[in-house]
């Protein structure tokens, strides 16, 4: 399910190439470094839902919201975690790209660690 959602996300996100090599504070503020992982996607999950407001396809609506309550299931967290995040790039194609690229990254360190344990 995983692998399928991510192949998705990545053909959905294609069609923004102009991004800036410029990295925003969430991802300096909340790597996926090791045994943070599950707070990473935690967060990222959370940053997720900001983008439903934007004006975006309803299939990618469906998508990020799947990807988000998804991701908080795996990881165990709660819906009373969530609170509004005050981030600059709330709304910036770009910084969506990018945060799907960080969540689809630290699921293959985790899945690829836990296929090596």
């Amino acid at each position: 399910m995983v692998s399928l959602q991510r192949n998705r996300t990545d053909k959905m996100t294609g069609a923004v190439s102009n991004c800036p090599n410029n990295e925003p504070n969430f991802f300096k503020k909340h790597p996926c470094d090791d045994a943070k992982e599950a707070a990473f996607l935690n967060r990222a999950a959370r940053k997720l839902k900001q983008f439903l407001k934007m004006n975006i396809s309803e299939e990618f609506n469906v998508h990020l919201l799947t990807v988000s309550q998804g991701t908080q299931t795996l990881v165990n967290c709660t819906n009373k975690e969530e609170r509004n995040l005050k981030e600059q790039k709330k709304n910036d194609p770009c910084f969506l790209k990018r945060l799907l690229r960080e969540i689809k990254t630290c699921w293959n360190k985790i899945l690829k660690g836990s296929i090596q344990t």
